[in-house]
């Protein structure tokens, strides 16, 4: 019966790079040292932008490193807007590296946020990272109300909300 394993890891291309997986402890991988990011506490579905809205999300990572940490509050102002890159890593069933990474979003760092606090066993430390796909910057409102007017001001030519008007409550369609 195979075994399917995997993590999946971030590089975040700053200065200097940021490289951490989702495990314990580093990895080396092609010739780079990944961080232990430790666990995922939060990962959203991951899309691609294709002639689409700009998607942001966000990662959190608890259990990080005290190397990962020192480089989230030391070199947060260069990890601003740096290229990233998350992938999704195989192992086999003895954690041995099984095939290339599986490149799955492409986007760019912004905000990151570093916490620490005590526990009962010393230090828990996590991380939060924020990255955005696209132009996230810009301020174009979507289309609030689904009429004719707000469609026809977005594409001149789409009549695809034109009898809008004409449904009132209790009509059904």
């Amino acid at each position: 019966m195979a075994t399917h394993r995997f993590n999946y890891i971030v590089e975040v291309e700053s200065t200097p790079p940021a490289y951490l997986w989702t495990g314990d402890g580093p990895l080396e991988y092609d010739g780079k040292t990944y961080l232990g990011a430790g666990q995922v506490l939060s990962l959203p579905d991951i899309k691609q932008l294709i002639n689409g809205i700009s998607e942001r999300l966000e990662i959190s990572f608890s259990g990080v490193s005290e190397e990962a940490m020192r480089i989230a509050i030391d070199d947060r102002d260069t990890i601003y807007l740096a290229a990233t890159r998350i992938g999704r890593i195989e192992f086999d069933s003895d954690w041995q590296i099984d095939g290339d990474v599986t490149w799955l979003w492409y986007g760019r760092a912004d905000i990151v946020t570093p916490k620490s606090r005590p526990s009962d066993s010393g230090r828990q430390r996590s991380i939060s990272i924020g990255f955005s796909s696209g132009d996230t910057m810009r301020s174009n409102p979507r289309a609030t109300f689904f009429t004719d007017a707000s469609q026809r001001k977005r594409s001149a030519d789409d009549a695809f909300f034109s009898h809008v008007g004409q449904i009132n409550a209790g009509i059904v369609r």
